[in-house]
């Protein structure tokens, strides 16, 4: 309760994919041909590795980063070498109505409805009101259901202040929506659950960059495993011994003005809670790291795989 999933990557694994390579199978196919941009590489082992397309402006790589080995290798991406003006062209040449269609930004089996009202038909509850309240508690306002925001948010507030507010925490447990300024939803690090690697998994502290969701850039970060063959790097180390060995800048420049959130004592997650974790230092804090959204590893243009934001 109160993460904000990403239902494309999941579809992409768990429906669309799974349907594709049934029907596959069922017509004697090898392959599958869908129209994402994304590229394919094969890796020394002969199988296929995911990468950007060429056309970054269009690589939905990220929404590909769930997908398994064995989905890979019988996947074929015919538009991960062509920038999308290139396509259109050739579907105009050749008389295809798609050369005229609207590209599309919403999730595909929302149709009409708003996403809150989505929610609150499908799960058949009910919208309980609430109160906004600022990070240091002040209640400056009430929402009508929690379900309607996510982190970083800003429309639908309604509280006037002298700079803007977002969507820094939602407090389910106290039916409560914190708020503040956008300087103080920033954050260096977070942890990751269900790791998911679309090649061989990182075992050790390994420098990369970490894309939070799907319109971020992603970032210069460090990756911790949970159980690391590093030395000096272990389950539940606060430190995790990465500074030096991975070469991340460990000066603190951060603003050293108190913006601690007094409206929960719950403190953040600080170590591994489960299996399947891992941690993301980032070089320099990175704006709404939102719980549910899925966080995809680079190396360059090469996608290593994937985590749950927790």
């Amino acid at each position: 309760m109160g993460k904000t999933p990403n239902p494309c990557i999941i579809c992409n694994k768990k429906i669309k994919f799974n349907a594709l390579y049934k029907a596959c199978n069922d017509f004697g196919a090898s392959f599958i041909a869908t129209g994402h941009y994304a590229g394919l590489k094969k890796d020394a082992s002969g199988h296929n590795s995911l990468f950007k397309a060429a056309d970054l402006s269009k690589d939905q790589s990220y929404f590909l980063a769930m997908l398994s080995r064995e989905q890979l290798d019988r996947t074929i991406f015919p538009l991960g070498n062509m920038h999308k003006s290139e396509v259109k062209k050739f579907a105009a040449l050749h008389g295809l109505i798609s050369s005229e269609k609207k590209e599309s930004q919403d999730i595909c089996f929302i149709k009409q409805n708003s996403f809150s009202e989505f929610i609150l038909k499908k799960q058949n509850i009910k919208p309980v009101p609430g109160k906004i309240i600022r990070t240091d508690g002040e209640v400056i306002g009430t929402h009508n259901g929690l379900h309607e925001f996510t982190i970083g948010q800003r429309r639908g507030l309604n509280c006037p202040g002298p700079a803007p507010y977002h969507v820094k925490k939602i407090d389910i447990k106290n039916n409560t929506l914190v708020v503040g300024f956008k300087d103080e939803l920033f954050k260096k690090e977070l942890f990751l659950d269900n790791i998911h690697w679309t090649g061989k998994p990182i075992t050790r502290c390994r420098k990369i960059k970490t894309k939070i969701r799907y319109r971020h850039k992603e970032a210069e970060s460090v990756f911790i495993p949970q159980y690391s063959e590093n030395p000096g790097i272990t389950e539940n180390d606060g430190t995790y011994g990465i500074y030096g060995t991975c070469g991340t800048d460990k000066t603190d420049k951060t603003d050293k003005t108190d913006k601690t959130d007094k409206t929960d004592k719950t403190p953040e997650l600080t170590e591994f809670t489960g299996k399947n974790m891992a941690k993301i230092i980032f070089n320099k804090p990175q704006y709404a790291v939102t719980p549910g959204q899925i966080a995809v590893f680079y190396a360059g243009d090469q996608v290593l795989g994937c985590g749950t934001i927790q």
